[in-house]
C-alpha cells in the first residue's frame, strides 16, 4: 500500500521506518490475521524517527475502536499534540 497521503505534521512524506511500520501493520492486517484480529507489529525504530506517529496512525490505518498506547509520562503532552493534529488534518 502506499502511504503518501500520510504524513507528519508539518511535511509531505513519511520517514522510511514509518513506512515500514505501517507496510507491516497493513500486511498483518490483510495476510495473516489471528483470532482475535491482527497480532501486531514490532518495530525496531530508533530514537526520534517517528514511533509516535506511527502509534497514531495505525489504529486509524487498521480500524481499531479502542486503541491503547503505552508511554513515558514525559511523552504524553507530545502524544496528544500529535493525535490533535492528525484529527484537525483529517476534519
Amino acid at each position: 500500500m502506499r502511504w503518501a497521503a500520510l504524513a507528519r505534521p508539518g511535511a509531505r512524506t513519511l520517514r522510511p521506518a514509518q513506512v515500514a511500520c505501517l507496510d507491516a501493520a497493513w500486511a498483518e492486517r490483510v495476510e495473516a490475521p489471528g483470532p482475535w484480529g491482527p497480532r501486531g507489529v514490532v518495530g525496531l525504530v530508533g530514537c526520534g524517527h517517528g514511533k509516535t506517529l506511527v502509534a497514531q496512525l495505525a489504529p486509524l490505518l487498521l480500524g481499531a475502536e479502542r486503541p491503547i498506547l503505552l508511554l513515558p509520562a514525559a511523552l504524553v503532552t507530545l502524544a496528544l499534540l500529535i493525535r490533535g493534529a492528525l484529527m484537525n488534518a483529517a476534519g
